[in-house]
């Protein structure tokens, strides 16, 4: 959908009812430049987004990582015989 729309509103794409091999060589070249820009659109923006947000767990990681508490191995088996959990469980890093 994403391609479609950006390539009538954004690059002019032009929508005809006759068949591409009975179109002009100027509109099957626009439309063909229209497509392939709302492609190359539709696909850079949102990697860019995750590279983005994926930089900031270069930031948050090194937190997270030093709020981890590793449990001792006793504690590892009796919470697994006690099978309770609730929100004083021990994360397993």
């Amino acid at each position: 959908m994403a391609v479609g729309y950006i390539s009538e509103q954004v690059f002019s794409y032009s929508v005809e009812k006759e068949q591409v091999s009975s179109m002009t060589p100027v509109v099957q070249e626009h439309n063909a430049n229209s497509l392939g820009n709302s492609i190359a659109i539709s696909t850079v923006l949102p990697w860019i987004a995750c590279f983005c947000l994926y930089g900031f767990l270069h930031i948050t990681y090194a937190l997270d990582k030093n709020n981890c508490v590793l449990p001792a191995d006793d504690d590892i088996n009796d919470d697994i015989a006690g099978a309770s959990i609730d929100e004083t469980t021990k994360l397993l890093c």
